[in-house]
């Protein structure tokens, strides 16, 4: 299926205009795995067109049952992920990502006995840092 590819990720990302997002909404699994290869799709896409820090692209909030990746045109700046943390407190979302998340700040309204999610996407973007 060519929606999910390395491809469609590049081709997604050429027509977003300077400022778009693209945001595409799984359901989760566990042990975590579809948000982690559309993570993976979207680090390794955005590394191929030649983006320096892909990482800095990229949001995840996540409910009980679905995840949601954000795909941002333009680095996610601060005021962007104010917005994301105020999107997740006030309809009871949980951050699984963003540019300078902490642990601490993952797996807070929808606790899991670890914040599985986080850790493998933090594993996930440290590895393509390296």
């Amino acid at each position: 299926n060519y929606l999910y590819t390395v491809e469609a990720f590049m081709d997604f990302w050429q027509h977003l205009s300077d400022g778009g997002k693209l945001g595409i909404t799984r359901w989760l699994k566990f042990p975590p795995r579809e948000i982690v290869r559309l993570c993976s799709i979207s680090l390794e896409a955005l590394s191929r067109i030649g983006i320096e820090k892909p990482e800095n692209h990229l949001a995840i909030i996540r409910s009980w049952g679905t995840s949601t990746l954000i795909l941002s045109k333009k680095e996610i700046r601060e005021e962007e992920i104010r917005a994301i943390k105020d999107f997740c407190d006030e309809r009871n979302f949980d951050t699984v990502y963003f540019p300078g998340i902490k642990e601490g700040e993952a797996n807070i309204n929808h606790v899991l006995e670890e914040s599985y999610y986080y850790q493998e996407i933090d594993q996930l973007v440290n590895s393509f840092k390296e």
